[in-house]
This record gives C-alpha cells, sequence and structure tokens, in this order.
C-alpha cells in the first residue's frame, strides 16, 4: 500500500498543486504620525524590507497653506507624492504615540479609504510614563481610521508587526 506522501507525488494529483507564493507581494506605507513616533519610524526605515515606504508628517517643518499631497515627506530624504504613494500601496500602517496629537490619522484613513488600501494602527503607550487617558486618547484618533488597532510598549512590536505583514 503506497504512502499518503507517495499518493500525493503521482502526476496525476501533482497537476491540482499550485505553483506559485501564497501570498502576492504587498507595499506597505508606513506613517509617524508624531515626533516621538518618527524616530521608530526612522529607526524601521533603516531595516531592509520587502516593499515598505516611510512617511512622517512634514508638521516637523512647516509649510504655509500646504494641501494634504504636502503633508507628508519621505522619511529618508526622498520628495515623494503622499497621494501617490497611498495609492500605490496595497496596506498602511500608522504609528503614533499615547499623549500626542495624532489628528493626521484622518488625513491618512481618508486617503486609504479613497484608494481601498487597507489600513492598520499601532499606538506606542508606556503605561508607567503615561496615564490610561493619553491611551484613550490615542485611541479615540485612530480607531475611525484603521480596521486593526494595537497598543505596544515599544518599537520592538513596531517592527514584529511589520515582518508579520511582510512589509
Amino acid at each position: 500500500m503506497a504512502s499518503e506522501s507517495a499518493r500525493a507525488t503521482t502526476a496525476s494529483e501533482a497537476a491540482f498543486r499550485v505553483r506559485a507564493p501564497n501570498s502576492a507581494p504587498r507595499a506597505t506605507l508606513v506613517v509617524a504620525l508624531d515626533p516621538p513616533s518618527l524616530e521608530v519610524v526612522q529607526g524601521l526605515a533603516a531595516r531592509p524590507w520587502n516593499g515598505a515606504v516611510f512617511f512622517a508628517p512634514s508638521f516637523f517643518e512647516p509649510e504655509a497653506g500646504a494641501d494634504s499631497r504636502r503633508w507628508f515627506r519621505d522619511v529618508i530624504g526622498r520628495a515623494a507624492g503622499f497621494v501617490q504613494e497611498v495609492e500605490s500601496s496595497s496596506q498602511a500602517v500608522m504609528i503614533a504615540t499615547s499623549g500626542q496629537d495624532a489628528q493626521l490619522a484622518a488625513v491618512v484613513g481618508e486617503a486609504c479609504a479613497a484608494t481601498g488600501t487597507k489600513t492598520c494602527g499601532l499606538i506606542l503607550h508606556d503605561p508607567a510614563t503615561r496615564p490610561p487617558s493619553a491611551l484613550s486618547s490615542a485611541l479615540e484618533q485612530l480607531r475611525p481610521h484603521v480596521s486593526m488597532l494595537s497598543v505596544a510598549g515599544d518599537g520592538a512590536f513596531a517592527e514584529a508587526m511589520l515582518e508579520a505583514l511582510r512589509a
């Protein structure tokens, strides 16, 4: 009697095997929403990734009269259009810090909703240094604009999350 493994390798059954990877490569947009999360995003941008692009709000370098296409700059220094990056991405990860202003999540969320880009958020929260109200505020700002939301104590979780998303 042939083993299950031997049976699965017959030519007739081999014709039904899928000969492609189990998932298409993903283009991931990672956005820092505040100055403390920018440090985490810059650290992540220094690592090799499969297709991740890292952005930060340009309010760190204010420009009068800027519209949403100019609110973001490429973390690694190249000028790039934020809206075009959203359009070419299959997923977006927003990173915020509790106790900080994360209202730009609305801008990112609206751009992603308009293009059908999947969204998730990560709030960096240290309960030893920030009160629960800081976390609540961050949750209120991100929750309406993401389909998945996580809270982590440090940037190591952000790295693990991007690896899990195959960024």
